[in-house]
């Protein structure tokens, strides 16, 4: 069989795959689960990342539709990585980024709002001093004005 123009045979890789099954649209998991599931995840890409000569060791989320929760676990993955590298996290920046990336990325109020409870469950548990990371009374109107805006193409 003939190869498309494009190919590039690239060797042997390992695919570990991660499938969270208990996860549907209007039931995610606690955030200390979820939590553990992306530190779980996390740990295992960097350590990989040891022993890879060339480093592109890559994550690959998807849900059903690829954007509420694919969104929402890429986003609570970024928030993570802000507040690990001592930036305060901003949740309303991180969803209109993904948005302008992937069209409709976090869908829902609820997933908004999910994202909000990780990233506070996070920092809690990383004892971090941080200033109104969330102030829920803000959150539906962040959410709101998040989804007036229109993507750019």
């Amino acid at each position: 069989m003939a190869k498309p123009e494009h190919y590039l045979d690239i060797g042997e890789r390992q695919v570990v795959h991660y499938h969270l099954k208990n996860w549907n649209e209007d039931n995610p998991p606690e955030p200390m689960n979820f939590i553990k599931v992306l530190k779980t995840i996390r740990e295992r890409k960097s350590n990989s990342m040891l022993y890879e000569e060339d480093y592109e060791n890559r994550v690959l989320v998807h849900c059903g539709a690829g954007a509420n929760r694919s969104g929402g676990f890429i986003a609570v993955w970024k928030l993570m990585d802000d507040v690990d590298q001592n930036r305060k996290p901003n949740v309303f920046a991180t969803v209109e980024k993904l948005r302008h990336q992937r069209m409709l990325a976090v869908q829902t109020l609820r997933m908004y709002c999910y994202i909000h409870e990780c990233i506070d469950f996070y920092v809690e548990n990383k004892k971090i001093i941080s200033e109104d990371i969330c102030p829920q009374q803000l959150v539906p109107n962040e959410y709101a004005h998040m989804r007036s805006k229109k993507p750019e193409y």
